[in-house]
């Protein structure tokens, strides 16, 4: 199951006051039955919704096609996290 939103409510509080916080909304990824030492991951670690098609597939065992390339999979921590965003007056 993967849970998440497309952005946050919370921009009033301290530590959604700044610019990246304004775009932080959570993701849940719950896969019954995983060992926890199967994957590592960081939970602080940058991430954008166009990452949870490549973690899925991680997940499942499957590579990644040439074709996603533009989202990581959260698993792969050989690789920093980022987030692409557009902002327009």
């Amino acid at each position: 199951f993967v849970i998440t939103g497309d952005h946050t409510q919370k921009f009033y509080n301290k530590e959604y006051g700044n610019l990246l916080g304004y775009f932080r909304v959570p993701l849940f990824i719950y896969a019954p039955g995983l060992k926890k030492e199967s994957l590592s991951y960081d939970p602080e670690r940058i991430t954008q919704q166009i990452d949870i098609l490549p973690s899925v597939m991680d997940l499942l065992g499957l590579e990644n096609p040439e074709r996603l390339l533009v989202g990581q999979s959260v698993f792969d921590l050989k690789k920093m996290g980022r987030a692409y965003s557009f902002n327009s007056p």
